[in-house]
């Protein structure tokens, strides 16, 4: 029994490194193309997305009859006038389906050849369209805070090309960091920060995959967690370090 037992466990340990040495296998296959999409797609986001949305803010703005538009200028703008509240509704839509459209086809493109059914780049950015539907849910918010706010700002090298990066304000971090342990409370945020990354590692993985809304799929992360808990947050974040 002892000896059947060592065995099993010999043959697991050597199943687990065939999977690692096949997935790594797949990426590096896969990872020219997503490159490629990448660097398409930011190229798509920078000469034209952003541009039409600046010109598009400013039209608002104009409306309005504010030329030039300071902190508190534009947080009255944004949140007491209709324009305002408009122009928020139109960018965080937009941003938000950008960001989407691009995680699916790189999610599908993973997927897709890690599970031997090859997919071209082509065939992933039409197959993406339609996912966009999981966003017509009541967890849309819940997904424009997570991927407009948590993935910039985490600065894990995950985030899109609407807003690849997101830093904490100064004069946030400066009236934190005041008081006797005022130096412990940034890095305790930063902290808080990654371990909130980590802990929705799956999330986007899900929603894309399984066609599901943002909330279904947090849940569905817990779960995963629950169900694996380091092992596969530990092979995930590999990917995400391979990545950056």
């Amino acid at each position: 029994a002892l000896h059947m037992g060592y065995q099993n466990m010999q043959t697991s340990e050597l199943s687990r490194k065939i999977r690692l040495k096949q997935s790594i296998l797949s990426f590096r296959q896969v990872l020219p193309t997503i490159l490629l999409f990448d660097l398409l797609y930011r190229g798509v986001t920078l000469l034209i997305v952003k541009p039409l949305l600046s010109l598009f803010l400013q039209a608002m703005l104009n409306i309005t009859g504010i030329q030039l538009a300071f902190n508190a200028s534009l947080a009255e703008f944004f949140f007491t006038t209709f324009p305002g509240i408009l122009s928020v509704a139109v960018l965080l839509i937009v941003a938000a389906a950008f960001t989407y459209y691009e995680f699916s086809v790189i999610v599908l493109l993973v997927y897709g050849d890690k599970n031997e059914k090859k997919i071209t780049l082509r065939g992933s950015m039409e197959r993406a369209i339609p996912l966009l539907k999981s966003l017509v849910t009541p967890g849309f918010f819940g997904f424009a805070v997570y991927a407009l706010g948590l993935l910039p700002v985490s600065n894990m090298g995950f985030s899109s090309s609407m807003l690849p990066q997101l830093a904490i304000p100064n004069f946030i971090t400066g009236e934190l960091a005041k008081g006797k342990l005022g130096f412990l409370v940034v890095p305790a945020l930063n902290g808080i920060i990654l371990v909130l990354f980590f802990c929705t590692i799956f999330t986007l993985p899900v929603m894309i995959l399984k066609g599901k809304g943002f909330g279904h799929a947090l849940h569905a992360n817990f779960r995963l967690l629950q169900a694996s808990g380091l092992r596969l947050v530990g092979g995930y974040g590999s990917f995400i370090l391979i990545w950056v």
